[in-house]
């Protein structure tokens, strides 16, 4: 579950560079990749709630996890950094 989980970070990290490599979003791109976010955020959710049902044997795979959330906040804040710089 993890190593797909990290495959998705992987998509999702590689498509809002790719949206914010011109240093501009309009509305409807961030509200896609925003949305995406959640997304993978709420399915990161859901396999937290299985992996802990049993954290000691799980104790890796939910450190992993933690990983990829904190680095999907990174590129949430350079989506809404971008975002809002295009709205200046």
């Amino acid at each position: 579950m993890v190593n797909k989980l990290a495959g998705s970070y992987t998509v999702l990290k590689n498509e809002a560079n790719r949206f914010v490599e011109d240093e501009y979003l309009d509305p409807k791109e961030t509200v896609e990749l925003v949305n995406m976010m959640i997304e993978f955020q709420k399915k990161s959710s859901d396999i937290v709630d299985i992996l802990e049902l049993d954290k000691e044997k799980n104790s890796n795979e939910l450190q992993q996890i933690s990983i990829l959330i904190s680095k999907l906040k990174s590129v949430l804040k350079t989506v809404l950094a971008t975002s809002i710089n295009g709205f200046k």
